[in-house]
């Protein structure tokens, strides 16, 4: 959070690295403020989609240390212990600002991309 803190962007293989952390000991990690988890968290969610787009095939399965990408950042909001509804919320949010950021329309049904 220090990076954040003092203007920097966050390292996403840190963020990897948590998650992976996390995952394997079974640990939940204690943010001090919701600002902080929260702007962890859109930053991670900007990370994924970013990944998630950069791949040609729509239909393709992204995976992230050896897990689906939903998987990834459903895990993360566990391990930094974030609500369900408050994460849901984060990821649509980024999902709907970037469809607007490229101007695509996105389809009420869709299972938002890869997310």
């Amino acid at each position: 959070m220090d990076y954040r803190m003092s203007g920097k962007d966050i390292w996403m293989d840190d963020v990897v690295k948590l998650r992976q952390v996390c995952r394997v000991s079974g640990v939940k990690v204690s943010i001090d403020t919701a600002n902080s988890r929260d702007s962890l968290y859109r930053a991670s969610v900007d990370f994924v989609l970013n990944i998630c787009s950069s791949v040609s095939d729509p239909s393709a399965f992204v995976q992230i240390i050896g897990e689906d990408a939903r998987e990834f950042i459903a895990g993360l909001a566990d391990n930094i212990v974030l609500e369900k509804d408050r994460a849901a919320r984060m990821v649509t949010a980024a999902v709907v600002a970037q469809g607007s950021d490229n101007d695509e329309e996105i389809p009420q049904d869709s299972t938002i991309g890869c997310i």
